[in-house]
């Protein structure tokens, strides 16, 4: 008879930085794809077909700047201390009881 065990692998919890560098990333790659359809488009004849690929060039590259925007405010809320926790409520003016 084989014994049969589960094998549970953990997997690494994202760190700020790699998922600053995953924003980033995406975004590039976002305007980049915005940069090699805008060169296929002079080929392209068709007036709707043409319209098509300006709209998705125009989103992918507001997805890009968005993504840029994101991993910038990712890294620098990184460098930044987390401020202190709120007080805690005073016990000395428990909430009244919820009417029921």
């Amino acid at each position: 008879m084989v014994e049969i065990s589960e094998v549970v692998e953990e997997e690494p919890q994202p760190t700020a930085a790699t998922t600053t560098n995953a924003a980033d990333s995406r975004s590039q790659e976002r305007l980049r794809d915005a940069d090699e359809i805008e060169a296929a488009l002079s080929s392209i004849t068709r007036p709707s077909a043409r319209l098509h690929l300006e709209n998705l060039i125009t989103k992918l590259r507001k997805e890009g700047k968005a993504l840029q925007r994101v991993a910038a405010s990712k890294a620098s809320s990184s460098s930044e201390p987390t401020p202190p926790p709120p007080a805690a409520a005073s016990l000395k003016d428990p909430a009244p009881p919820a009417a029921a």
